[in-house]
Formats: structure tokens, sequence, C-alpha cells
């Protein structure tokens, strides 16, 4: 059922920064419908094809540059090997990487590696977190829980699907590891973190899918239009639009429960946040696993919702 709340967004003040917004190419991806949605049995025919975005932020007066998540590495020997084993030809979860971050992304459009201030990555999973060794300036930011799965990953943990070379040792802030870290609520979000204190970018708290999930909300004009990067909080748009409900199964055909999200107590009251979102005037829902328009992609940018 549509949500029938509006979020209450802070008006513009007066020369508002925002951020200028564009979708990179990250590679792309196959996996079971079944996952995704409910009503459908285990192991039943229907693949998703999607794309595993990246996004590009660039703030509108100072210049600083964000990238959101890294999709896919286009080397994927830098996964662990169990990892490895579960993705390619013949397997459950088929991959494109022909097309990168950084070589068919950021650099055909001008913008080196170099030059970006933070990477923000919603997560941990082998389809979001990219190779981090190109940006060597950048501060990364990740959800203070993914302490939980990257202390004790690959090589560390042989039988980990997480590597622990995920983010730069000495670059990379765990937000929500602090107590003034959460201290800008916005919308139906009780924690979130005002990124450059100015009203532009905020990180929010987007638990459920995996520990340490977080989601970017960023203002896409000085006039208040917005999106929200979603990560993996939700991987259909009909589970924000609440027209369909997660996957979740007590045999997942093998004698196994299965669910995308490891709390999905937790990954549904994300999604109602999103669904809240996804009604409000003058704001886009963008979820990792939906293409958006070709001209929206780098070095084009998103317009903002009218």
């Amino acid at each position: 059922m549509a949500s029938t709340t509006h979020a209450s967004l802070p008006a513009p003040a007066e020369d508002q920064a925002y951020m200028r917004v564009s979708a990179l190419e990250a590679g792309s991806l196959t996996f079971p419908q079944w996952w995704i949605v409910n009503g459908i049995p285990p192991h039943a025919p229907g693949l998703y094809n999607t794309p595993s975005l990246s996004f590009y932020l660039e703030h509108s007066k100072s210049g600083k540059k964000v990238v959101f998540d890294l999709g896919i590495p286009k080397d994927l020997t830098i996964l662990s090997p169990l990892t490895q084993n579960r993705i390619g030809p013949g397997k459950v979860i088929t991959v494109d990487v022909s097309h990168g971050v950084v070589e068919d992304s950021l650099k055909a459009g001008g913008i080196d590696p170099d030059e970006i201030d933070v990477v923000v990555l919603s997560h941990a999973h082998w389809d979001h977190i990219g190779d981090q060794r190109p940006f060597t300036k950048a501060t990364f930011i990740v959800g203070s829980e993914s302490h939980e799965i990257l202390d004790y990953a690959y090589p560390q943990n042989k039988d980990s699907a997480f590597v622990s070379s995920l983010v730069p040792a000495g670059r990379t802030r765990y937000i929500g590891e602090h107590d003034g870290d959460w201290t800008s609520p916005i919308g139906p979000w009780e924690k979130a973190h005002d990124l450059f204190g100015d009203g532009s970018t905020y990180i929010l708290h987007g638990p459920g899918h995996l520990q340490g999930h977080i989601c970017l909300l960023a203002r896409t004009s000085a006039e208040g239009s917005w999106i929200v990067l979603t990560g993996d909080a939700a991987h259909d748009e009909r589970l924000i639009s609440g027209e369909r409900d997660i996957a979740q199964h007590a045999d997942d055909g093998c004698g196994k429960p299965f669910c995308m999200h490891v709390n999905p107590t937790q990954a549904r009251e994300t999604i109602a946040k999103l669904g809240i979102m996804y009604y409000t005037p003058k704001v886009h829902v963008q979820i990792a696993h939906k293409a958006v328009d070709d001209s929206y992609y780098f070095p084009g940018r998103i317009p903002a919702k009218k």
C-alpha cells in the first residue's frame, strides 16, 4: 500500500549549497527474482538483469567531489575466494564488468580518482565495493556496524565473503562510531549526519540489509529538490512504493531459510522510510539496481524532480 505520509524536509537556506549528481556505470549482474520480492516460489524462473550503479556528486560551492558506492570491481580477483566461486559463467549470479567506475566513467568524464574527496560505501557486498586502490586521497565512509564483518574478513578469515582491504587503513570513517555522528535527523530518519554541515548532503542510517548499511540524501538544487541513494536497502522499486514485500522464505527449496536481508524487520523499517520519501514531492528515490535514463550518466546530471 502506498504511503500517505510525506517527509518534512528543511527548506533551503539563503544561497543554499547543493550537490550536482550523476550516475556512473559500475558493472551489471543477473540474479533470481525470487530472491527479491514476495510471492515467487524458490527456484522459479525469472531473472533481474540490472546495473550496480555508482554515483558522482559535486558540491555546488566548494567543488568537493563525492562518490557513492563503487560498483563491481573490474578485477574480480580482489574479491574473496568464496565470493569469486559464487559468481560468473554458469553460476546463479552472472556479472559483466566491461564498464567500471574509474576508467570507463570517471576518467572518461575528465575526473581522476585522485580528485575524489569522499567515497561513501553503502555496505560491504561485492557488487558495491569496487576497488578502493585508485582513490588515494579520499576519506572513506562506512557504517560503524561494518566492523562486525570487516574486522575478521578475508584473508584473516579464509571462509569470509568479505575482504578486509575493502577500505584504506587510516582514511576510513566508521559513521555512527561516535556519539556526535548522528546529530542531524531529517525527514523520517532519526539518525542522520550532515556531511558538510550546510544541509546539502546527509548520510542516513539505513539498517537491515547488511551490518553497517547506510544511504545518502542530497539536495539537487538550491530551490529544494532532493535525491535519495538507497544502496541495497531495496532491490526493487515496488518494495519502496508499497506494491510488494521483500522475499522471505522459510525453506529456500533446499531446506534452508532465505532472505536477502540479514535483519528483515529492520529492512522493512528502512524501506518504509524510503516509501515516505518516494511519495514526497521533489524527492527522487534511486535504487542501486535500477537503470537510469542514458542522459543521466556522467558527465550528464540527474535533473531535479519537478
